[in-house]
């Protein structure tokens, strides 16, 4: 902030805008830190009192109307949930301290302890909001105080370390007596945000001649507003409201850019969903006793019965999406993401590929010696 040749801004480290609270049940030895400087500049001689550095976190509101409990109202609360202040430097009483003109620094290194009684922030959620701001304010004599201000996003999330923990294969088998025997597979329910969800799906009719309509996929999102007390004095009714984050529909005979294959009289699937990488479109999954955030894959699969109608069979599986300190593409590059959160390749169908090459050189190269195509134009008979 400037007034009459003072500037007061903050030079924070660049993933300290990005805090990341320990697990729950899983403390660490050292928790997060806020670092960077406090920039202060000065175009004439000043007298400062203290400077102080505090972060404090908001909760925003809409309240629900008695009459229609899932709807949300444009009036707005607005209350602090979070205060934690750091003095950096203090003078005693009725003295100050004289600061030259130019360009003093503050090196910051705010410690938030375990982060036990700080919330995860919330963005893009109609009606409900958690934000956090990092206020600098520098006290002056017989003068107003300089202060500015800086956004904070604070999750819970996990190191990478820790994702092997979270590679635990979750499957889903059922059976649609005299329809249909289905096996939905999942590397992980726990997904990096904004990384790929790859559920294999298998397929086996019990019935001859059924066949597969169509299989949809999606990931919805659920959000849960805790009772808030009305203008009344009441309790308004609990407020649920989803959306579908993102959808995929395949065919096994429409969609000839999903590998389909039968095995047994059955089929495979293994479709690739994109998670949405805005926070506005995809919002990571949140326990707490005001506001929940759930999701879901929800797994349609629609049958063609041999009298020509549709039956339909519905799976649900909660997974939680978390927020995470890393590149996404660095992410999606590496062996872990590529072991755990894609599912391999199949060995036989590796094997099948390297022996189609090797037989597709081999012949090339018998071909080339006999004199069949021409090194300059390969792909022109002699």
């Amino acid at each position: 902030m400037s007034n009459h040749g003072c500037n007061l801004h903050f030079e924070l480290d660049p993933c300290a805008h990005r805090v990341f609270l320990p697990a729950e049940g899983n403390p660490i030895p050292e928790g997060p830190h806020i670092t960077g400087k406090l920039i202060l500049s000065l175009a004439q001689p000043m007298r400062i009192g203290s400077i102080d550095v505090q972060l404090r976190g908001f909760i925003k509101r809409r309240w629900g109307s008695s009459e229609r409990p899932k709807t949300l109202t444009k009036s707005c609360t607005e209350s602090v949930i979070f205060q934690r202040s750091w003095q950096l430097m203090r003078t005693p009483v009725f003295q100050s301290r004289i600061y030259a003109p130019g360009r003093h620094e503050v090196i910051l290194d705010l410690a938030l302890g375990s982060g036990e009684h700080m919330r995860e922030s919330v963005d893009g959620v109609e009606g409900y909001s958690i934000s956090y701001l990092l206020i600098g304010t520098v006290t002056r004599k017989l003068a107003s105080d300089l202060t500015c201000h800086e956004s904070i996003k604070v999750y819970r999330s996990y190191a990478p370390s820790e994702w092997y923990s979270f590679a635990t294969v979750h499957a889903l088998d059922n059976e649609w007596p005299g329809k249909i025997r289905y096996s939905i597979t999942y590397p992980a329910t726990q997904i990096p945000f904004g990384s790929d969800l790859c559920p294999r799906i298998q397929l086996y009719p019990l019935t001859e001649g059924l066949q597969i309509e169509s299989i949809t996929i999606e990931v919805v999102e659920t959000h849960h507003f805790a009772p808030n007390p009305s203008l009344d004095g009441g309790f308004l009714n609990r407020i649920t409201r989803s959306r579908v984050i993102c959808r995929k529909e395949v065919s096994s005979s429409k969609d000839p850019d999903i590998l389909v294959h039968e095995l047994d009289g059955g089929y495979e699937v293994a479709p690739l969903l994109p998670l949405p990488t805005s926070i506005h479109d995809c919002a990571q999954t949140i326990q707490s006793s005001h506001f929940d955030i759930t999701h879901n894959v929800t797994v349609t699969i629609r049958i063609i019965n041999t009298d020509g109608h549709i039956s339909s069979v519905r799976a649900s599986t909660p997974v939680v999406i978390y927020m995470h300190n890393v590149n996404i593409t660095q992410l999606k590059a590496s062996s872990l993401y590529s072991r755990h959160i894609i599912p391999p390749v199949p060995v036989t169908c590796m094997l099948t590929c390297t022996i189609e090459m090797f037989f597709a050189m081999w012949a090339y190269a018998i071909r080339l010696r006999m004199g069949r195509y021409s090194r300059a134009e390969p792909n022109t008979e002699l």
